[in-house]
């Protein structure tokens, strides 16, 4: 019971309440490594590095044989600095308990964080081996895809979490992008429009979805798109500049006239902005 009102408290952000509860379960019961677990992470969240590193040791010392006591440890030596302690505490672990995800997944984060990414793509693509619907492995094989400069694996696994997690995943609007880079326009549009009838359209979607119709050649369109009051939803000059820049690519030149201008009075200085004003100039001669 104690246990569960830790993790009840924990996820209701409640940290001095959970610790307390967590503390109580393992004087109760020194054998839960959930609560020890639990006791930990909030002492990483706290800033609290070596009280967390001295009770993951402390576990440890009493469950030399457990690969989660060995996880345990390594999130804790992640938390001080010591990654290339935290990577041989996590391979103890899996020799202990050549199935647990947890230390497969953490193992994968810890190699990629030191820039190991085909020994962390090995881990991630082990954990599919088990668990094929896996939606957090096929996302961080897409990362790695990417960092090594591999867009088609890339796009490969980000439309194998499209399979999994259907489009609601927050990477569905990077999958548009790679699918823009590799001039894979049809599908770049498919995906962009699902997006903006799956929610609330919202300004980033909208500009996702209008990138695809230009790159379609679908100008007028585009128009019809960008020419709505977005710009009034958008948070930064950075937002409405590429706004401008969009509808300047569809030739929607007034709409990009009055985004431009917004941006010209928050940063009054910004030279591409200025630069982008000139090209307007010119598209408004010919």
């Amino acid at each position: 019971l104690r246990m569960a009102v830790g993790m009840a408290e924990q996820a209701a952000g409640h940290p001095d309440a959970a610790r307390a509860e967590f503390r109580q379960a393992l004087a109760m019961d020194p054998s839960l490594l959930e609560a020890a677990w639990g006791l930990v992470q909030l002492e990483i969240e706290a800033g609290q590095q070596d009280s967390a590193l001295a009770l993951a040791r402390e576990i440890l010392d009493r469950y030399p044989d457990s690969a989660r006591a060995h996880t345990l440890m390594a999130d804790a030596l992640v938390a001080s600095g010591d990654g290339e302690a935290a990577v041989n505490s996590l391979r103890h672990a899996l020799r202990l308990d050549p199935g647990f995800l947890d230390a497969k997944r953490r193992l994968g984060q810890a190699l990629a964080s030191r820039g190991d990414v085909a020994a962390a793509a090995v881990e991630y693509e082990s954990i599919l081996a088990t668990a094929p619907s896996d939606v957090d492995a096929l996302s961080q094989l897409a990362a790695l895809a990417e960092r090594r400069g591999d867009l088609p694996a890339a796009v490969g696994w980000l439309e194998r979490l499209r399979e999994q997690a259907g489009i609601g995943d927050p990477r569905m609007p990077r999958l548009v992008e790679l699918y823009l880079e590799l001039d894979r326009g049809e599908a770049a549009l498919e995906l962009a429009a699902a997006l903006d009838r799956d929610r609330p359209v919202t300004p980033p979607r909208m500009m996702l979805l209008g990138r695809a119709l230009i790159h379609q050649g679908e100008l007028e369109r585009a128009r019809r798109l960008l020419s709505a009051p977005y710009g009034l939803l958008l948070n930064s000059p950075r937002e409405l500049f590429e706004l401008a820049t969009l509808q300047l690519s569809a030739g929607a030149l007034d709409d990009a006239r009055r985004s431009l201008d917004t941006v010209l009075e928050q940063e009054p200085d910004s030279l591409a902005a200025h630069a982008a004003y000139v090209t307007l100039g010119m598209s408004s001669v010919t």
